[in-house]
């Protein structure tokens, strides 16, 4: 059975989810299969990042047709060979985990070398659709002038609910 973590949201001034995933990406003369993930609309805002080129996810791409990507600096020297072109050019990924990730998408920004990301390993990040099934908060800034104490004792009111029968001394904790 799976949790609504979208409860959550209300302890959060800001939350950011990630779902991992595995993706085939064409390059200029190659395939290769690498991680990435699909992000939430807070995933660049809350730490501030910037693509190194090019831009990040526009609020109307979180969409199921949203096919746009921004990939890592990594990724860009091993297929692109740093080319600056690839700004705008379509090119062809295949999500390992789901249908919405097949086909072309369009290269929107390159991140800097040293971005921390979901997976250290990422090289392929895109715009989690709106709608999908709520993730737990991977990464989030708790309301101003909430304490992570009642932080905690909120997740665990909304959230301990949804799992029904469990062990009593299992808590939520931040």
């Amino acid at each position: 059975e799976s949790v609504d973590w979208s409860v959550a949201d209300s302890v959060f001034e800001l939350v950011v989810r990630w779902n991992p995933d595995a993706f085939t990406v064409q390059g200029a003369d190659h395939s290769e299969s690498v991680t990435g993930a699909w992000v939430s609309p807070a995933y660049f805002s809350t730490p501030g990042w910037e693509p190194a080129l090019g831009r990040i996810f526009a609020p109307g791409e979180y969409t199921e047709s949203g096919a746009v990507v921004v990939i890592s600096d990594a990724l860009w020297t091993r297929l692109f060979g740093r080319d600056p072109a690839v700004i705008g050019r379509a090119i062809r990924v295949q999500s390992m985990e789901s249908a919405e990730g097949a086909g072309l998408a369009t290269v929107v920004g390159i991140l800097p070398p040293d971005t921390w990301r979901a997976n250290w390993m990422a090289d392929v990040l895109r715009p989690q659709p709106a709608g999908l099934p709520a993730r737990f908060p991977m990464r989030a800034r708790l309301q101003r002038g909430m304490s992570v104490e009642e932080a905690e004792q909120r997740l665990n009111a909304l959230v301990l609910p949804q799992f029904g029968h469990v062990d009593p001394g299992y808590r939520v904790s931040i």
